[in-house]
């Protein structure tokens, strides 16, 4: 530590505290890494409307919920999420041998369904009836490994609720194979 005239006396920025520094660093604002670190940023949770202070973490990735609860709760109500057509049992029949071809679901975090298709009306056709999202790959993105061109192909993909209530509608018209998968997953 240095003699008392090469240090100078700061009040922090953040605190209020009273803090010596050396006299090269007489431009430090905070007393300490934590008042420099300590966020003031206060926002409002878009779903819950409460205010919830925010870290530079959470500055910087763009958060706009105070927690993982209400993040869930606000993706489960979105409006694009949702069906906008009721299914009929031909519906729900054809959905169930689609699904039986090219479907697949598994658990990680939260259910998931996905199909995939080179058929883009196919995957609306499942989004409008049972809700989801439809991701389109354009052809030529990528190539086979004989250097052919891969056509066009996308994926319709359905989570949490909306997806353990499409399986369960579609269960029953499955084969044993499936109806097995369906209850691993369902289980977990």
């Amino acid at each position: 530590m240095g003699r008392p005239r090469d240090r100078v006396q700061r009040t922090c920025a953040r605190c209020g505290k009273i803090f010596d520094v050396p006299r090269s660093r007489e431009d430090q604002v905070h007393c300490s890494y934590a008042c420099r670190q300590r966020p003031d940023v206060v926002r409002e949770c878009e779903w819950c409307r409460l205010p919830f202070t925010l870290t530079a973490r959470m500055q910087r990735d763009g958060t706009r919920f105070c927690s993982k609860r209400c993040a869930s709760l606000s993706h489960k109500s979105r409006p694009d999420l949702a069906p906008t057509v009721h299914p009929t049992m031909f519906d729900i029949v054809f959905a169930a041998g689609v699904y039986q071809g090219e479907g697949t679901c598994q658990k990680q975090r939260t259910e998931i369904a996905k199909v995939g298709q080179a058929e883009a009306w196919l995957l609306h056709w499942l989004r409008d009836r049972f809700g989801g999202s439809v991701k389109m790959y354009p052809s030529g993105r990528y190539r086979y490994r004989d250097g052919g061109v891969r056509r066009a192909f996308g994926y319709w993909l359905i989570t949490g609720p909306r997806a353990r209530g499409f399986l369960y509608t579609i269960f029953t018209f499955l084969s044993p194979r499936r109806r097995a998968q369906l209850k691993e997953v369902l289980a977990a």
